[in-house]
C-alpha cells in the first residue's frame, strides 16, 4: 500500500523547512494542509514557501482561491484526495504538511464530509449569537444536533462550530454519511514537531518582526486596496486583522505588532492542544534545539523503518 508522509505541529515549529529538506532529497511533492495558505495575495503573513522553494519542489493546495472565495473542509478533502491519487498513479511520493488540525485529522482518519452550501442567513444569526454568548453556546447547540460533530470540531473556533451547525441543519440528502469514516487507501507516517513553549514564542516573535520588515503591512494594504473586506474569514488569519486596524488608523504599528505576536502565541497553543489530543500514534520530534538537517535525518529514519 502506498504511504503518505505527513508533517504536523504548531505554527513556527519548522514544518515547511523539514518538508522541503525531505522532498528535495527524495523527490517528493508537497500538499499543503494550511487553511490560510490556500488564499492568494496572502504570502508573507501565512509564511508560504517562497517562489523559489515552490519552483524547486512542486506544491499543491497553495494559492488556490481569492480571499473572498468560499472554501471548506469538504472541498479540501476532495482536492487533497484527488491529488494524492494522481501523484501515486504517476509513481511519485507525497508529503502533506500543515498546521490546520481539522484538515490533517480528516485526511488521516478518512472523514466523510458533505459539501453543504453555506447558509448565509443562518450564519449571520449564529455569528451574532457567538458575539453575545461565546463559542460555548454554539457548541451546546451543535451537541444537540450532532454529538459526533461536536466531539471533532475545534471547541474554541466559533467559525468552525458555525459551519458544523450549518451541515447539521442541512436537508438529510445533503448531509448523507456525515460523521462516518472510511479507511483511506493509503497508509500514513506522521511526523509531529514540537518546541518548548517559551522557545517557540521567541521564535514566533522573531519571525513576525522579520515578516514586518519583509513588507507584511504593505501586503495587507494591497488586500484592502483590492477591495477585500476585513470582515472576511481570510482576515481572521493571525495578524491580518490586527495590521488592518493599524492601516485604518485604529491602532499604532507597535500595538498592532504586539497584538499580532499574541495572536500567534494563542494559535500555537490551540494547535498544540489539537495535535496533543489526537497524536498518540504520531512520531514526535522535539525541534527546540535541533536544526533542520538533524530533524530531517531523524524523520528519514522513522520513515524508512515504516517501509
Amino acid at each position: 500500500m502506498n504511504r503518505v508522509t505527513a508533517i504536523v505541529g504548531p505554527t513556527g515549529t519548522g514544518k515547511t523547512a523539514l518538508a522541503l529538506a525531505l522532498a528535495q532529497r527524495n523527490h517528493h511533492e508537497i500538499i499543503g494542509a494550511d487553511s490560510r495558505q490556500i488564499y492568494r495575495h496572502m504570502d508573507i503573513g501565512t509564511a508560504k514557501p517562497t517562489s523559489q522553494e515552490q519552483a524547486e519542489t512542486p506544491h499543491h493546495l497553495i494559492d488556490v482561491i481569492n480571499p473572498d472565495d468560499e472554501f471548506n473542509l469538504a472541498l479540501y478533502l476532495n482536492e487533497a484526495r484527488n491529488i494524492i491519487n494522481k501523484l501515486f498513479a504517476q509513481g511519485k511520493e507525497v508529503i502533506v504538511v500543515g498546521g490546520t488540525g481539522q484538515y490533517i485529522s480528516a485526511l488521516l482518519e478518512g472523514w466523510n464530509v458533505p459539501n453543504v452550501p453555506p447558509d448565509f442567513h443562518l450564519r449571520k444569526e449564529l455569528e451574532q449569537q457567538a458575539r453575545i454568548d461565546g463559542p460555548e453556546a454554539l457548541l451546546e447547540e451543535l451537541r444537540s444536533l450532532d454529538p459526533n460533530a461536536a466531539k471533532m470540531v475545534d471547541h474554541k473556533n466559533a467559525r468552525r462550530i458555525i459551519r458544523a451547525i450549518e451541515i447539521a441543519k442541512a436537508p438529510k440528502g445533503q448531509r448523507e454519511n456525515t460523521g462516518r469514516k472510511t479507511d483511506p487507501p493509503w497508509e500514513f507516517t506522521v511526523i509531529g514537531l514540537t518546541i518548548e513553549r517559551e522557545n517557540l514564542y521567541h521564535r514566533l516573535d522573531k519571525r513576525i518582526n522579520e515578516m514586518i520588515e519583509s513588507g507584511w503591512v504593505q501586503e495587507v494594504e494591497k488586500l484592502i486596496e483590492y477591495g477585500f473586506s476585513t470582515n472576511l474569514p481570510a482576515f481572521s488569519s493571525a495578524g491580518y486583522r490586527e495590521l488592518a486596524n493599524h492601516i485604518q488608523k485604529l491602532t499604532s504599528l507597535e500595538e498592532a505588532v504586539t497584538l499580532t505576536k499574541y495572536s500567534h502565541h494563542k494559535l500555537a497553543r490551540r494547535q498544540a492542544t489539537w495535535f496533543r489530543k489526537r497524536g498518540q500514534k504520531f512520531n514526535w520530534l522535539d525541534a527546540t534545539y535541533k536544526d533542520t538537517p538533524i530533524l530531517a535525518d531523524e524523520a528519514r529514519s522513522i520513515i524508512n523503518n515504516m517501509e
